[in-house]
């Protein structure tokens, strides 16, 4: 069996015979965020509790040459803290996931804390908004100021 999920969300995309057994998105958040917190995504999880034989085997959406094209763009522009995620518009699906920090230091997975302002984000949520509001379209132009 292999299931697909969302590394940041949990979400549960598809599954064979996950349905039967019980197996929602809460229960792979519980055996896997931890994980994922830490870097980590394994490729076989076993959930306590359930009666599968043996461990799952986890299929995720990640772009490896994605991951890499924005690895190697955080290492060239050396940001104090950045971060970079791909979402295919399409599915939904998370395609890379990377952070980097000036400093070295590992300070967890920077993509899913918010302990730093998200500037990119920002923008994105003031364009819908603006859109929703018929105040831009997709051909606006937004000056630089």
């Amino acid at each position: 069996m292999s299931i697909s999920i969302w590394p940041a969300a949990m979400s549960l995309v598809r599954t064979d015979t996950a349905d039967q057994w019980g197996i929602n998105e809460q229960v792979l958040a519980s055996v896997i965020t931890e994980d994922v917190i830490d870097k980590s995504l394994p490729e076989k999880i076993s959930i306590p509790g359930f009666q599968v034989s043996g461990p799952l085997r986890v299929k995720y959406t990640i772009d490896e040459a994605l991951e890499d094209k924005a690895r190697s763009l955080l290492k060239r522009y050396n940001p104090d803290y950045g971060v970079f995620v791909a979402i295919d518009p399409d599915t939904g699906h998370i395609l890379s996931m990377v952070d980097s920090t000036r400093d070295g230091m590992d300070h967890g997975n920077l993509s899913l804390s918010n302990t730093f302002p998200a500037a990119s984000i920002s923008k994105i949520i003031t364009a819908v908004a603006a859109m929703n509001e018929d105040m831009a379209n997709k051909n606006t132009i937004i000056p630089l100021i």
